[in-house]
């Protein structure tokens, strides 16, 4: 045992009486956390929303069989310059949009306050329940954007245009 900074240490690092050491993150799978608040609950009646586990990190799932849907995050706080984000369509489903908006103030680089982007297909995000492994996930399912002049206000909303999509990893900074 050695003691430091007053606590009593085993030789492998863990404190004794403490549980151990923290495990590192693992960096395969870091990219897929998200840092804003995905939902914790679901809309199946309006929006079509539902909360969802993805590679094991909360996240997004929108529509449902044939049809559309739609979330907005809450406020992001404070001015963010950068989004960035991975999605992924039904499996099956190639023909499905996403189109993310920035409401509350701001824009994308180029002044458009939305973007739509061509979701793939993962054979990951199929079957009932909400936990779901997208793997491989390929630089297709990565979108990464600027954002100008958004203010505290700001929020981010992820729809599709008619069948189910998964968004996860979000992050805004």
């Amino acid at each position: 045992m050695l003691i430091d900074d007053a606590s009593l240490k085993t030789e492998d690092g863990g404190i004794v009486g403490g549980g151990g050491v923290e495990p590192e993150p693992d960096p395969d799978l870091e990219p897929y956390e998200s840092d804003i608040v995905m939902p914790t609950t679901s809309d199946s009646k309006v929006d079509f929303y539902y909360n969802c586990t993805i590679n094991g990190f909360a996240s997004l799932k929108l529509g449902k069989n044939g049809t559309a849907g739609t979330w907005t995050s809450d406020a992001l706080g404070v001015v963010k310059t950068k989004l960035s984000f991975y999605s992924v369509a039904w499996t099956g489903k190639n023909d499905t949009s996403l189109t993310v908006e920035i409401v509350g103030g701001g824009t994308f680089e180029g002044g458009e306050v939305s973007k739509t982007v061509n979701l793939a297909a993962n054979t990951g995000f199929s079957g009932s329940g909400s936990t779901f492994t997208i793997v491989p996930v390929v630089d297709t399912d990565y979108h990464e954007y600027t954002l100008i002049g958004t203010t505290a206000n700001s929020k981010i909303k992820f729809s599709t245009d008619k069948e189910r999509g998964a968004v996860f990893g979000v992050k805004v900074k």
